[in-house]
C-alpha cells in the first residue's frame, strides 16, 4: 500500500487527513491526547487527498507516482491567450466521419504521453493505452461492439441511431 502511515514527529494533529478520506482510514486516537491513527486495515483508494492536504506533510508514502508543481508555467494567459484558448474550446466539435489517412506515429505518441497525465482523480496514473492501427482489426472490433450493444435491448435502444450509422460508414 502506498500510504504507509503518519509521521508523528510532524502530526500537528489537525485532524485534516481525517476529513480528507473518503475512505476513512485515518481517525482520531481519543484514548490519548497525541493524534491521529492510520488503520492499515481499511482499503485506502490511493486519491492522494491526505497527502496533498496535510499543511505538514506527515503522511508517509511511497510508490504513489510523479507529483508535479506548475510553478515554472506561470499565468496561463502566458502559454495560449484567452481568446485563442476560447476559440478553440467553441470551436472543437466531434467528428464521426473520419479520414483513410493514418496518423502519423509522431503524433500519437504526443497524444499518448499528454493522456498519461491528464487528471484521474488519484495522484496515481495507473492508465495503459494500446494503439491499434489495424484497419481490419479495428473493423472486426467495431462489429464485435456492435453485436454485443444489439444483444442488450436497453442498448440497442439507446444506441440505434449511431449503431446503424456505424453499420453505413464500417461498409
Amino acid at each position: 500500500m502506498p500510504i504507509i502511515g503518519i509521521d508523528y514527529d510532524k502530526c500537528i494533529s489537525c485532524e485534516i487527513c481525517i476529513s480528507a478520506c473518503p475512505s476513512l482510514v485515518y481517525s482520531k486516537n481519543n484514548k490519548a491526547d497525541t493524534k491521529v491513527i492510520f488503520d492499515p486495515e481499511k482499503k485506502c483508494i490511493l486519491c492522494g487527498q491526505c497527502i496533498a492536504q496535510c499543511p505538514e506533510d506527515a503522511i508517509i508514502y511511497e510508490n504513489m507516482g510523479e507529483s508535479f508543481t506548475f510553478g515554472e508555467i506561470g499565468e496561463l494567459s502566458s502559454l495560449i491567450p484567452y481568446e485563442n484558448m476560447f476559440k478553440f474550446l467553441a470551436g472543437n466539435r466531434s467528428i464521426r466521419r473520419y479520414k483513410k489517412d493514418k496518423v502519423p506515429i509522431e503524433i500519437l505518441n504526443k497524444v499518448i504521453k499528454a493522456m498519461e497525465y491528464a487528471p484521474t482523480a488519484a495522484n496515481m496514473r495507473p492508465e495503459n493505452f494500446t494503439l491499434i492501427s489495424d484497419s481490419d482489426l479495428i473493423k472486426k472490433m467495431s462489429d464485435a461492439i456492435v453485436e454485443e450493444f444489439s444483444k442488450d435491448p436497453s442498448l440497442k435502444e439507446q444506441f440505434s441511431k449511431q449503431l446503424e450509422f456505424h453499420a453505413k460508414e464500417m461498409r
